[in-house]
């Protein structure tokens, strides 16, 4: 029975993260601002308000609760992943990259961080390792809408522009 106990900060940082999913930002904040109050060097709840102030626009403070999630946790996999995304949404696909491949050295079948990855490879022109990538995600995450939307581009890149329908028509279908 004890094990099934939670701190406060713990019990903060669960109805952080179901309010994220709710997607009800000002409850996912409260909540994880809450957690850092008790326990100021939580990665889950940097991580967690990090991901509220990127929703919010809040890009450089966001990056910055990412460094402090991951000087806290080197090894926390989810902060890497939304350091990714926090770069990638601020155009910075270089640093971008390099927190997608850290994430997938942490947690190899990560199909955000995959998909992630094939996209910028995509972008960049490598369309060798961006289907690998793409692959990856999608093996784990089948209907994984960027990793399908990186081999269209790819595809587009190569000419064929039927195969590049075909992979989205299907994902567009749901």
């Amino acid at each position: 029975m004890l094990g099934l106990m939670t701190t406060p900060a713990q019990h903060h940082a669960d109805l952080g993260w179901q309010a994220l999913l709710a997607d009800d930002n000002a409850a996912a904040e409260r909540h994880f601002r809450a957690t850092l109050t008790l326990a100021p060097a939580d990665p889950e709840a940097l991580t967690g308000l990090a991901q509220v102030l990127r929703r919010q626009g809040h890009l450089r403070d966001a990056v910055l609760l990412c460094d402090a999630a991951i000087r806290a946790a080197p090894d926390y996999a989810h902060a890497w992943l939304e350091r990714a995304f926090v770069l990638a949404s601020g155009g910075s696909m270089r640093l971008a990259r390099e927190c997608y491949e850290r994430t997938i050295a942490l947690d190899p079948d990560n199909a955000q961080a995959h998909a992630g990855l094939a996209s910028i490879l995509a972008r960049d022109g490598d369309s060798t390792a961006g289907r690998v990538h793409a692959a990856a995600a999608l093996t784990v995450d089948p209907g994984n809408v960027i990793a399908t939307g990186a081999l269209a581009t790819m595809e587009l890149e190569a000419g064929n522009a039927k195969a590049a329908r075909d992979l989205v028509v299907p994902v567009l279908a749901h």
